[in-house]
C-alpha cells in the first residue's frame, strides 16, 4: 500500500519516504563514504601506483597514463548512460552491480601481481587492463550513484555526510599507509603489493555491502529519449545556465592542477632521493591531511556555500606546485602534498555537491554526465603530455604550466553565483 502511495502523489510521497529513511540512509551511505578512500589508499593514485608502474617501467609517460585511464574511465561514459539512468525507478540495484565489477578488478590486479611477476610486460598490460575496468565501472556507475544520493541525504547534510566520513576515512587511510609501508618494505615486489591490492579489495568490498539495503523512493517512469534528443537536452542546459557553464569551465582547467600532482610522488623519488618507506609517509600525510581538512570543507559547504570551498580549494592546489619548485628538498616535500590534498578533498567534495544543486532532482545523471564529459578530454591528456615534457624538458616546467592554468581556472569562480541562492 505505502508503493501505491508513491505512484499516487510522487513528490508528497518521496519527500515524506525520505524523511522517514532519513537516519539509516545517512548511516548506510556514511559507512560507503568511509571505506570508500580507506580502501583506496591501498591503491592511493598518488603513491603506490606510480611507484608500482616505476617497477615495471622507467616511462614518465606510462606512469602518467595512471592518471589519465582515471580521468578516461570516470569522465567519459557517463553522457552515455545519463538518460538511461534517468528512467531507472530505483538507481541502487544498478549501483550495486557496477561498484562489485570495480571490486573484482581490484582483485584480479592482486592475482595477475604474484602469477606475472616474472613477465613484467604481461603485468604492466595487466595492470593496465585492470585499471581501465576499474575506472571504467566507475565512469558508467557515478550518474546513478549521484542521482540516488541526491534522492536519499537532504542538501544540508551533503556536505557533512562526505566531511565527516572523509575525515573518518582519513583516519584509517593513515593505518593504511602504515601498513602499506610495512608490506612493501618488508615483502618488497610483487609480494608487498599484492597484499595492498587484496587489502583494498577487502576495505572496499565490505564497505559497499551497505548500500545495498539503502531505502530509496520510487521515482515515476520517464520516457527514454533518442540519441538526438539527448544531445539537445545537454546543449540546452550549457546555452540557458550560465552559472553552470562557468563552474564547467572551471573544473576543465582544473585538469592543469592534477597533471603536476601526478609527479609530485615520481619527482621526490627521482630528483630527491625519495624511498618506499617515504612514500608511504607521503601516503600517511595525504590520510592525516584529509581527517582535519574533510570535516572542515563539509561545514563550510554546508554553512557557506560550495562555491566558496571550491574557491579556497583551487587556491591550494595553485600553491602546491608553488612549494614544489621554490623549496627543491625533501624535507619541504611534504607540505606540497598537505597542500595537495587540502586542494582535492575541497574541490572533490564541492564540485561532486554542486552539481546537485546546480540540477533539477531528476535531472542530476545529465548535468553530473555533462560536466564529466566535457572535462574528459583534457583530464585524459594533461597527465600524458605531463610525462612527455617531464622526459623530455623536466618536471619544473610541468609544475609552472600547472601553476599558469590553475590559476587562470581560479578566476572562472568569481564568474558565478552560488547555486542554493539563485531565484
Amino acid at each position: 500500500m505505502k508503493m501505491l502511495t508513491v505512484l499516487e502523489s510522487p513528490e508528497k510521497s518521496m519527500a515524506e519516504y525520505v524523511r522517514r529513511h532519513a537516519r539509516i540512509n545517512f548511516l548506510l551511505c556514511f559507512i560507503d563514504a568511509v571505506g570508500f578512500p580507506a580502501g583506496l589508499s591501498f591503491i592511493s593514485t598518488l603513491t603506490i601506483l606510480p611507484l608500482f608502474v616505476r617497477q615495471l617501467t622507467d616511462s614518465n609517460m606510462l606512469v602518467g597514463l595512471i592518471p589519465s585511464i582515471g580521468s578516461m574511465g570516470f569522465f567519459l561514459p557517463q553522457i552515455f548512460v545519463a538518460n538511461y539512468v534517468e528512467r531507472l525507478p530505483k538507481k541502487r540495484n544498478y549501483v550495486m552491480v557496477l561498484a562489485s565489477i570495480e571490486r573484482v578488478a581490484i582483485l584480479l590486479l592482486a592475482i595477475l601481481t604474484v602469477w606475472l611477476s616474472s613477465y613484467q610486460s604481461w603485468l604492466l598490460g595487466g595492470f593496465f587492463f585492470c585499471w581501465i575496468v576499474f575506472n571504467f565501472a566507475m565512469g558508467f556507475n557515478s550518474p546513478a550513484y549521484s542521482a540516488m544520493i541526491s534522492k536519499v541525504i537532504p542538501p544540508s547534510r551533503r556536505g557533512r555526510l562526505y566531511g565527516i566520513a572523509g575525515a573518518i576515512g582519513g583516519g584509517f587511510g593513515i593505518l593504511s599507509a602504515e601498513l602499506s609501508r610495512r608490506l612493501l618494505t618488508g615483502y618488497g615486489f610483487p609480494i608487498g603489493y599484492t597484499y595492498c591490492f587484496l587489502l583494498g579489495f577487502l576495505v572496499l568490498t565490505v564497505s559497499l555491502l551497505p548500500l545495498a539495503i539503502v531505502r530509496e523512493p520510487i521515482e515515476p517512469f520517464m520516457a527514454r529519449l533518442d540519441r538526438r534528443s539527448q544531445l539537445r537536452s545537454a546543449v540546452s542546459v550549457l546555452r540557458k545556465d550560465k552559472d553552470y557553464r562557468w563552474y564547467v569551465c572551471s573544473q576543465i582547467l582544473y585538469a592543469f592542477n592534477e597533471m603536476g600532482a601526478a609527479f609530485y610522488t615520481v619527482y621526490a623519488i627521482n630528483r630527491l632521493g625519495a624511498s618506499e618507506a617515504d612514500v608511504a609517509v607521503f601516503t600517511a600525510i595525504l590520510m592525516g591531511t584529509g581527517i582535519v581538512t574533510n570535516p572542515f570543507w563539509g561545514y563550510m559547504a554546508d554553512i557557506f556555500g560550495n562555491r566558496k570551498v571550491l574557491i579556497f580549494g583551487t587556491a591550494c592546489a595553485l600553491a602546491a606546485p608553488v612549494m614544489a619548485i621554490a623549496l627543491p628538498a625533501l624535507k619541504f616535500f611534504y607540505i606540497v602534498f598537505v597542500l595537495n590534498r587540502l586542494a582535492n578533498t575541497g574541490v572533490w567534495l564541492a564540485s561532486y555537491n554542486i552539481v546537485m544543486e546546480f540540477a533539477p532532482p531528476r535531472n542530476v545523471p545529465t548535468y553530473s554526465a555533462l560536466r564529466s564529459t566535457l572535462m574528459a578530454p583534457l583530464r585524459i591528456v594533461a597527465p600524458i603530455l605531463g610525462g612527455f615534457i617531464a622526459d623530455h624538458i623536466g618536471y619544473n616546467v610541468v609544475f609552472l604550466i600547472s601553476i599558469v592554468m590553475t590559476g587562470i581556472g581560479l578566476t572562472t569562480f568569481f564568474q558565478f553565483q552560488e547555486p542554493r541562492n539563485r531565484t
